[in-house]
């Protein structure tokens, strides 16, 4: 463990560059009491006619993956340009490497990670062993896991840098399309989910909203500064845990629609009934990719699109009480009256019989059968 945190720790000093930053490294961040980070304050961008020209109308479509218990986002800016926020878990990165190259994606303009948990970034040295990359967004966060110690050598093996991923940047990749994380707002934080890059992409008067798995204290910060965080489709943090999704944060986003990602009868009881509360009082339709699988989002900045359903809650399971079965017992023969046989018929009759009209000789049922005798058809005794 010890050789291991030296080796993230050294790999982090070589890996981590400073936003707009020509010189100097950056360390991994130190654990004391929080730093505010001022916001980047960037330089509007002039756009000149030329420029607006080539701004793209095509649409921006964002694909939510379905990998489990892990969170995973494809977005597809107008121009053509692809971003990727987490890979999932390390189990699901040949899941996530076929559904990029189904896509038809070559090279990534951005991947970000969120943060180091291994439901997050434990695909991730896949997706960059087969895919072109050209820049690299993380927090100051690290831990001692395999999983991140992976990551790191997967960037390092690719000849990239990361770029640190905090309030007020912004990435430069597609002028119709903006993107600023939100967060992280401090340099330190007691838990690594609170670390997460929080992302807000815009495009038209459409946007979205990334949580990660940041927790309901990062959602009010986030509130507390910014003036307008609305989102019209909002990914839920922490995979709808009850420390995420506070009702004052859901009352500034005022998504329409939230999705969570989340596995099938995970161990978590993610999505907890809390935070599905929160977001129904919010007015939020949900989608899970528990129940809808992967979950695709299409805007062309005016209007929005979804190729699923809502998701409807499992229905509770509906206890039939069993259906009495009434068993008729099958007749059984009487052998106990009496019956009449003949001095020479091979049948025995009831008594009245018509073929008993020379000789009539009472005998037992049982004794009548013994001996061989059948009833007679005629008055079936």
């Amino acid at each position: 463990m010890r050789r291991r945190s030296i080796i993230i720790v050294l790999l982090l000093l070589a890996l981590v560059t400073g936003v707009g930053c020509s010189t100097g490294t950056n360390v991994p961040p130190k654990v004391d009491a929080p730093e505010v980070i001022t916001p980047v304050q960037e330089k509007p961008e002039v756009i000149t006619a030329v420029q607006e020209k080539s701004v793209s109308t095509s649409p921006l479509r964002v694909d939510f993956l379905d990998v489990g218990q892990g969170d995973s986002i494809l977005i597809h800016t107008p121009n053509s340009s692809w971003v990727l926020i987490d890979a999932g878990p390390g189990s699901y990165a040949t899941t996530v490497v076929a559904y990029l190259k189904a896509r038809g994606v070559k090279t990534l303009a951005a991947i970000i990670c969120t943060h180091p948990h291994e439901d997050h970034i434990g695909g991730m040295p896949a997706v960059i062993k087969a895919f072109g990359v050209k820049s690299v967004y993380m927090p100051k966060a690290s831990t001692t896991t395999k999983a991140f110690e992976n990551l790191l050598l997967a960037i390092k093996a690719k000849g990239l840098t990361i770029k640190t991923a905090a309030a007020g940047i912004s990435i430069p990749i597609d002028p119709s399309a903006t993107m600023r994380f939100l967060a992280p707002l401090h340099s330190s934080y007691s838990d690594l989910n609170d670390y997460s890059a929080v992302l807000k992409v815009t495009h038209g008067i459409v946007s979205f909203l990334f949580m990660g798995d940041a927790s309901t204290s990062v959602e009010n910060d986030i509130v507390s500064k910014n003036s307008d965080i609305k989102a019209d489709v909002l990914k839920v943090g922490h995979h709808g845990s009850a420390t995420s999704s506070g009702s004052a944060f859901l009352k500034a986003v005022h998504p329409t629609y939230a999705v969570i990602e989340v596995g099938k009868g995970n161990s978590y009881g993610h999505p907890t009934a809390a935070a599905l509360s929160r977001l129904k009082a919010a007015g939020a339709t949900v989608y899970r990719t528990d129940l809808d699988g992967s979950i695709v989002f299409t805007t062309n900045g005016k209007t929005l699109t979804v190729n699923k359903k809502p998701s409807a809650p499992p229905a509770p399971a509906v206890v039939v009480p069993p259906v009495p079965v009434v068993v008729t017992p099958k007749p059984q023969p009487n052998t106990s009256d009496t019956v009449y046989i003949t001095r020479t018929g091979a049948k025995y009759h009831r008594l009245g019989c018509r073929y008993l009209s020379k000789s009539c000789i009472p005998i037992s049922r049982s004794a009548a059968i013994a001996q061989g005798y059948t009833p007679c058809s005629v008055c079936k005794p």
